[in-house]
């Protein structure tokens, strides 16, 4: 499957438009992070969307995991946020949050993540799902404001992701 994708992506690139693919990340995947980075070798126009589930990653780590895979990419990078499936794939995962919970933790979420990215010193957070002093992160994001988010779902998908 590997030669499959790569042949793939090196057809693509010979086109002059700029493409986006997505990498969608499933609850068991062990490459949430870093599977966006093998594809940026062959091209240099193919923008990435790496789905991320809050939760289980602090907002702090994944601020600089994000920009830290941006700039590899170049600034090709956009992340979906998905505050979860339904409760028995969140419970297999040790999250039991019930849905309306899980989108108040995504604005959470976004807002530290969104803090981190964007604060000229170390700040310190404080809300009811996450708290963190002094965070700071020296890598800023190549996109400005901040690396694009795209969330999808409910009317609360709609608040949070609008924000």
């Amino acid at each position: 499957m590997t030669a499959t994708i790569s042949c793939a992506l090196r057809k693509l690139t010979k086109r002059p438009a700029s493409i986006a693919c997505w990498w969608g990340i499933g609850p068991i995947s062990r490459m949430a992070f870093w599977l966006p980075r093998w594809p940026d070798y062959p091209t240099e126009k193919i923008s990435f969307l790496l789905a991320h589930r809050p939760g289980f990653v602090s907002p702090t780590l994944a601020a600089r995991k994000f920009a830290t895979l941006e700039h590899l990419l170049g600034g090709r990078l956009a992340v979906h946020i998905i505050s979860g499936g339904n409760d028995a794939e969140q419970r297999r995962d040790g999250d039991y949050l019930n849905h309306d919970q899980r989108y108040a933790r995504t604005d959470a979420f976004l807002d530290t993540v969104r803090k981190v990215w964007t604060a000229e010193q170390p700040v310190d957070i404080d809300n009811d799902f996450y708290q963190a002093e002094q965070a700071w992160s020296a890598i800023r994001p190549l996109q400005q404001p901040h690396i694009p988010i795209y969330f999808g779902g409910s009317s609360r998908g709609c608040h949070c992701g609008g924000r």
